[in-house]
């Protein structure tokens, strides 16, 4: 590894666990006192779901009825149950206060991370980069979601939707370049000097543009995980701001 990747993996691995820190101490009565939150939806509404889901996840079992309310209603088919959503899979084992605390932390920390890669790709430094985290992951708007804990776990997605599909707009001109180059190469050939300098060159650009699939992936993977969260609103408003911002570009 390059002297200065490697750099920047340790001050990139520093930022996270500061982040990380800065959460535990956000989040701290709750993760780790007897205190909980015991008013509005969280209380009346998200507390049963999640409780539900865990223990038929811990049991083996697909949740895909609720016999509790009402004369029984579907509970898979109802979005906002968020039963595939896999970050909450690893919870189901803690009291269901816990598990809302803690998936809470984890999107806070997810959210203010994505913010700080973003800042980076974007050719701000790390100092920025930090302040914009802790700022996303520390803000009254998003902590006051956790009464819903589907918008604040969509929600944490956003700056990783936008960081990914800059980079697959990067690639995706790369490759638009490479396809331009390749008209050439035949032009290339007759000249003999310097084809060969050609060829390689657009070899590399093919090379790099490799990654295009894989930045295609995991946008489709982001996505996912945004409608997978419990709150289709939410998914929608970060791909409608998305689409917004990628009209605005250049």
């Amino acid at each position: 590894m390059a002297p200065r990747h490697s750099r920047r993996w340790r001050v990139d691995f520093l930022i996270a666990l500061a982040l990380a820190l800065f959460v535990l101490l956000l989040f701290y009565r709750l993760l780790f006192t007897n205190r909980v939150l015991a008013s509005g939806d969280i209380l009346l509404y998200f507390y049963p779901y999640r409780d539900y889901a865990a223990d038929a996840l811990r049991h083996g079992r697909i949740p895909l009825w609720n016999p509790y309310s009402f004369l029984g209603v579907p509970f898979l088919a109802n979005p906002q149950s968020a039963v595939l959503y896999p970050l909450h899979w690893p919870l189901s084992w803690l009291p269901v206060t816990k598990q809302i605390y803690w998936s809470a932390a984890m999107h806070a920390w997810l959210l203010g991370m994505g913010g700080y890669l973003l800042m980076r790709r974007w050719g701000y430094g790390a100092m920025a980069g930090l302040i914009t985290g802790v700022t996303l992951c520390g803000s009254g708007f998003y902590g006051g979601l956790i009464g819903h804990i589907n918008q604040m776990n969509g929600a944490a997605w956003l700056p990783w939707l936008v960081l990914i599909y800059d980079a697959s707009t990067s690639l995706s001109t790369s490759l638009r370049f490479t396809i331009q180059e390749l008209a050439t190469v035949r032009e290339l050939q007759e000249r003999q000097s310097g084809a060969l300098d050609g060829m390689v060159g657009i070899g590399r650009r093919f090379w790099r543009a490799r990654g295009f699939y894989e930045q295609v992936v995991g946008l489709s993977a982001v996505i996912a995980l945004m409608l997978l969260a419990g709150h289709t609103q939410t998914a929608y408003i970060n791909l409608f701001g998305l689409g917004i911002w990628a009209v605005a570009l250049p």
